[in-house]
């Protein structure tokens, strides 16, 4: 089983100072909502799936474009990013692994 913790929040074109697409989560919270996003769904399935035996559900990144140098690069920037307050999505092994559309 898989989680796509986030999707598609990377964006150039929004040409924001972080590379962060504006939504709702972005204003509410901020560019670290990536972060808590990852780290709330990391304690969930820790939690969640102590009590089962079929392992727990990898958490993924999922995005379009990674092909794009700038674009690999900004999503490979904002999921390492970290802040004063807590560490990255990869310093803290938040994320499994990326997913890449082809559609």
């Amino acid at each position: 089983y898989d989680w796509d913790v986030a999707n598609e929040a990377i964006e150039l074109a929004d040409k924001t100072e972080t590379g962060v697409r504006k939504s709702y989560w972005s204003e509410i919270i901020g560019p670290d909502y990536i972060y808590w996003a990852f780290r709330f769904a990391r304690d969930a399935v820790d939690e969640i799936s102590a009590g089962y035996s079929y392992g727990k559900p990898l958490l993924f990144y999922n995005d379009y474009n990674e092909f794009d140098p700038l674009k690999k690069k900004a999503i490979i920037e904002n999921l390492g990013r970290s802040t004063d307050e807590h560490g990255s999505v990869f310093s803290e092994h938040l994320i499994d692994g990326l997913g890449f559309q082809s559609h």
